[in-house]
C-alpha cells in the first residue's frame, strides 16, 4: 500500500468519478453507507488497477466518522476491506 491515502465518502456516481480522478497511484479509502454500492465501486476500481480499501461509514454517526478517520490515519480500510 502506498503512503498517500485519498479518502472519498460516497461510492456512487460522483464519488466514484472523484476517486478515479484523484486516486491514481495512491491508495483510495472508499467509504459509503451502502455496502453493496461500496463493494461494487471498489471492485470496479480494482479491475482498473487502482489500490482500493473500503470502509463502511454513516456520516450521521460521530463514532462512524471517527473510525473512518482512524482508518485513514493508519492508511487502511476497516471492516470489509
Amino acid at each position: 500500500m502506498t503512503k498517500e491515502v485519498v479518502v472519498v465518502i460516497g461510492a456512487g456516481g460522483i464519488g466514484l468519478a472523484i476517486a478515479r480522478r484523484q486516486g491514481f497511484g495512491k491508495t483510495v479509502l472508499l467509504a459509503d453507507y451502502n455496502e453493496e454500492t461500496l463493494n461494487a465501486a471498489a471492485e470496479s476500481m480494482r479491475n482498473a488497477s487502482y489500490s482500493v480499501e473500503t470502509h463502511p461509514v454513516n456520516v450521521a454517526s460521530r463514532e462512524s466518522v471517527q473510525a473512518l478517520a482512524a482508518a485513514a490515519a493508519l492508511g487502511r480500510g476497516g471492516p470489509g476491506h
